[in-house]
């Protein structure tokens, strides 16, 4: 039996081990085998947190054991030796109950050993270990260093004020930089502004001074040299100009250029003049001669229909092709007709169904099935 190590207590680990017949081969553990473990020198088998997997990893002989070492199992706790063993089972026939399997020990025989199990002590590359002060035995008692080399402040309120002065002293030049700096930006912009504001200010009153009242009136009353039909050449103004001959426009000249300029003509699009041009391009009674109508809304009410083009006179006259609706499917009207035919002339019931047949008086249609054979009380579609 071989000894598989130290553990802390709630570890789970493998362990493996190979079965041999008489002849050194290895062989299958077979017969349902089990394990269990004895605590220390205790003389009852316990076989919680124990799997064993024969033939593991399907090699002949390699067997496979899974060990939880929890305080839930049987009897673990710590400081404890524990020895493992086959409770059942057996190889080329013969038992081997009681053959040792291995043996573990939990936080009993390491010298050091982590308080969370699995953590590394990390050691330095000259082979000191790292320290936690916290973590050392009566940290707030005095400790003599006197083989340790210390660094000594003979006057810490010198040395804090020295550092304190090369500070101001450097964020004093900064500032005094930065002022300076800030400031001849500051005079720059100022003179641009100003010299912006000094032009946009002398064109803006050389423009409100040109328009006075005697200017606006001098604008209006001043003949501009030019007729108003090349001022405004191609516009309804150029129109009523032309027609006024040049004497005071009237009522009746303007409306005798609105109503008689050709639409569209130069109306741009989305005027009155366009729309109408465009939309209303002929008369609206031969719109109603030929043309359809559709309405999106509404209804019309005729009184009396005398075109009868699209109507079929025959409905009633012409034969309809017999055909019946799928089971549970809605009818045609020519399929509800058949169907109701044949329940009134072409029926026939045998037991609790009930057959109905096209009209060549033989041919299954439907067939339906009557809750009772002598006296029912309800039918329904069967095919």
């Amino acid at each position: 039996m071989s000894y598989k190590g130290d553990y802390r207590l709630g570890k789970t680990f493998y362990h493996r081990f190979t079965t041999v017949n008489a002849s050194g081969l290895p062989t299958t553990l077979g017969n349902s085998p089990t394990l269990q473990y004895y605590v220390e020198g205790g003389t009852t088998g316990f076989t919680s947190g124990l799997t064993l997997s024969a033939d593991f990893n399907s090699v002949t002989g390699l067997n496979s054991v899974q060990v939880i070492a929890t305080s839930s199992c049987t009897g673990l706790v710590t400081q404890k030796n524990i020895s493992v063993v086959i409770a059942a089972g057996t190889v080329s026939g013969v038992s081997v109950v009681g053959y040792p399997v291995l043996e573990y020990s939990l936080e009993n025989r390491s010298a050091l050993m982590p308080t969370t199990a699995d953590r590394t002590l990390t050691v330095a590359s000259t082979g000191g270990a790292a320290i936690d002060w916290a973590s050392v035995g009566n940290p707030g008692s005095t400790v003599s260093l006197s083989a340790t080399t210390l660094f000594t402040t003979t006057n810490v309120t010198n040395d804090v004020g020295a550092i304190v002065t090369a500070i101001n002293t450097l964020v004093n030049a900064n500032i005094t930089a930065y002022s300076t700096v800030i400031a001849a930006n500051v005079t720059s912009a100022s003179t641009n502004v100003g010299a912006v504001v000094t032009s946009v200010s002398t064109v803006v009153q050389a423009r409100v001074t040109s328009i006075s009242a005697s200017g606006l009136a001098s604008l209006f009353l001043t003949d501009s040299g030019t007729t108003y039909a090349s001022a405004v050449a191609g516009s309804p103004v150029k129109e009523i100009a032309d027609n006024a001959g040049g004497s005071a426009l009237t009522v009746t000249a303007i409306a005798s250029v609105v109503w008689e300029r050709a639409l569209p003509g130069a109306f741009v699009a989305g005027s009155a003049g366009y729309i109408l041009g465009t939309n209303l391009d002929t008369t609206v009674g031969s719109r109603l001669a030929t043309a359809s109508i559709t309405l999106a809304a509404g209804a019309v009410t005729v009184g009396t229909n005398n075109d009868k083009t699209g109507y079929s006179t025959t409905d009633f006259t012409t034969a309809m092709t017999e055909s019946y609706r799928a089971n549970g499917a809605t009818a045609t009207p020519a399929q509800a007709l058949y169907e109701l035919i044949a329940h009134h002339g072409e029926a026939s019931i045998s037991g609790t169904t009930k057959t109905i047949n096209k009209i060549d008086h033989s041919t299954g249609a439907e067939t339906f099935t009557l809750d009772s054979a002598t006296a029912p009380t309800s039918v329904t579609r069967a095919t």
